[in-house]
């Protein structure tokens, strides 16, 4: 089995290859990469790793031997709304149209996010004969990715997944969450009622949802959603994290809605000087607005797949590798 990955060097992807190394029936590992350093500084091992420099609309084409594409890249974070319809529409556009040539594909595997099918609507579960309702820029361009896919679903074997927050090690979006509660700072946008509620996969879990999903038969172009299946509660995470860390949230801060988007205006406006995305922007707090992003992963349970680790027991290993390599 030889499997083709692009956003290889993100942290879901690191993970991924590493899974993939540790399975006997992984043969070759393909990784699209820009940066073949930052690869090179993640990987533990350069076991099965056949490096293809360029990027989503360089790339001339995928080694023919290839039986699985996994496509991870994508944008999460921008100042321009063009920028995430570039890279999560169009990008999924161009591979697809470059896996519709191989003739060894056995399935195409997109992971998407629960942004794309949207909030849970007064705070009910979502499930994926939903229909999707996303809400920013970026959800809606992760759908728009996931209808692109959907054009060759008559022509290849696909399978979409859409996990909720994903965390765990190599992650850089959560870090800056427990920071902040290292600090005994909470900050939160108000919402009525007050309590927000999550749904949450262990990057662990994800890549070997990846794994189950490539190889589990399917009806070409189902979607699933992957996820814990305990819900939390924002302040369940904040306890859970503030806990771990051996401190106490000091400082909490809830401000209204309003000021929400002034600063997401103001950090976007600096994002648009400095050609840096950042987490917290105007798109964001489209999302934020919702209180509640919860998704039932009961249809990938019957297909076989449960997400193992829990967040408040593997929260512990992740907060020691932060530590370890000095970002906590």
């Amino acid at each position: 089995m030889n499997y083709f990955i692009t956003g290889a060097t993100g942290f879901v992807g690191i993970h991924l290859i590493n899974l993939l190394q540790r399975d006997e029936k992984v043969k070759r590992i393909y990784v699209l990469v820009r940066n073949q350093n930052k690869l090179d500084e993640r990987l533990t091992s350069k076991e099965k790793i056949f490096a293809i420099q360029g990027d989503l609309f360089s790339l001339k084409e995928i080694p023919q031997d290839v039986n699985f594409v996994v496509h991870l890249a994508g944008l999460t974070k921008s100042y321009k709304k063009e920028n995430y319809y570039r890279i999560n529409r169009d990008g999924v556009k161009k591979i697809i149209e470059k896996s519709a040539a191989l003739k060894n594909l056995q399935k195409f595997i997109l992971v998407s996010s629960l942004a794309a099918q949207g909030p849970s609507l007064k705070c009910k579960v979502c499930k994926e004969e939903v229909t999707p309702h996303p809400v920013s820029d970026y959800g809606k361009s992760k759908l728009a990715g996931e209808k692109e896919a959907l054009k060759f679903k008559e022509k290849m074997d696909i399978v979409i997944l859409r996990p909720p927050a994903v965390y765990g090690t190599w992650d850089f979006d959560f870090l800056e969450e427990f920071k902040m509660l290292k600090k005994g700072v909470s900050i939160n946008v108000k919402h009525k009622p007050s309590e927000r509620f999550v749904s949450l996969i262990n990057v662990e879990d994800l890549v070997k949802a990846i794994l189950f999903f490539s190889r589990e038969k399917t009806k070409s172009g189902e979607s699933f959603c992957v996820a814990e299946t305990k819900q939390y509660s924002w302040e369940e995470v904040e306890k859970i994290s503030s806990s771990l860390l051996g401190k106490r949230v000091k400082i909490s801060i809830t401000i209204p809605l309003w000021i929400g988007y002034i600063i997401a205006f103001i950090l976007t406006f600096i994002s648009y000087l400095s050609k840096k995305g950042y987490i917290f922007n105007l798109d964001k707090i489209n999302e934020i607005r919702y209180r509640c992003w919860i998704c039932s992963s009961e249809k990938a349970k019957k297909y076989g797949f449960t997400a193992e680790k829990s967040f408040k027991d593997s929260l512990k290993d992740v907060f020691e590798w932060y530590k370890r390599h000095g970002f906590l």
